[in-house]
């Protein structure tokens, strides 16, 4: 709890408190570099709301989850579908952010593609992704069909998922009212910002630049179709409690219910160890895209 109230109280200070400061000496913008360090933390609370581990009565962690979610950009029913369906699909062919299959992708372009994800654009997606809730339901239907064309059963199951967790109208009014309340708090900072705008737009842009990099580390040129498997990447144990023992990844996908302190003990438990360096395995994602063939040969 006093960790959603401070989060919360961080990004509702970024929005409305800093840009009435601005006027009395610009360097109170300095103040916007703290929701930008926090991204992973902030990220992983959220992270915990999605795994209803946030509050024990469901509607108090759903509506601190949504809370935290709108403040940090996403509509958190979008947010859960995504994470969800990662745990569910994980290096399965619908969730290998990295890997390209020649002859069938274009090389380039998939490049092109992978590094504007890495680059601030997993986060511009779930924002934009949001907001385009807000258009009519037929039209998010024919989306739905368009983003899972193949007529696999993981693709079907896929659909299935998807139009429970989008499209089911309890969700869709969910989703579409935290839309709205996003969009009012980025227009409503936007106006109070004025000609100091751009401040806020560079916070928002250090949120994607991180949240993006991180978001892969964690399976990039890991093995195909263990959707279970992920690596735990080593931080010295204060950063690790800073970001909610969100780098135990291996360990969470394993037991998704347990919460983020219960990670270290569980960790120590099963005799785990850390695959790699945290700062090394976001670095090494600027490989970039891995062929199939590479992968499939242990090259990743």
């Amino acid at each position: 709890m006093v960790l959603v109230a401070a989060l919360m109280a961080v990004g509702l200070v970024a929005f409305f408190g800093v840009p009435l400061l601005l006027p009395l000496d610009p360097a109170w913008g300095l103040l916007l570099l703290v929701p930008v360090v926090l991204t992973t933390t902030n990220w992983a609370l959220i992270h915990e709301g999605i795994h209803g581990a946030l509050h024990p009565r469901r509607r108090v962690n759903e509506l601190q989850a949504r809370s935290l979610s709108v403040l940090f950009g996403g509509a958190f029913q979008v947010l859960r579908f995504g994470h969800l369906h990662h745990h569910l699909f994980n290096r399965t062919t619908l969730d290998r952010t990295e890997v390209f299959v020649p002859g069938r992708h274009h090389r380039l372009l998939f490049g092109l593609a992978y590094y504007l994800r890495l680059n601030a654009g997993l986060y511009v997606m779930e924002l934009l992704g949001s907001l385009a809730f807000l258009l009519p339901r037929r039209l998010l239907e024919a989306a739905l069909e368009r983003f899972f064309p193949d007529d696999t059963a993981d693709s079907r199951k896929a659909r299935r998922f998807a139009s429970h967790h989008l499209l089911e109208p309890r969700a869709l009014r969910a989703i579409r009212t935290d839309a709205l309340v996003m969009l009012a708090i980025l227009v409503a900072a936007f106006l109070l910002y004025g000609d100091y705008a751009y401040m806020l737009l560079l916070m928002l842009l250090g949120r994607a630049l991180l949240v993006s990099a991180v978001d892969n580390s964690f399976h990039y040129g890991t093995a195909l179709d263990d959707v279970r498997y992920a690596r735990n990447l080593h931080l010295p144990r204060p950063l690790e409690r800073f970001i909610l023992n969100f780098n135990l990844h291996r360990v969470h996908h394993r037991q998704a219910a347990l919460s983020w302190h219960a990670l270290p003990a569980a960790f120590a438990r099963q005799a785990e160890r850390y695959d790699a360096g945290f700062a090394g395995a976001v670095v090494r994602q600027y490989r970039g895209p891995i062929a199939i063939t590479a992968l499939a040969r242990g090259e990743g």
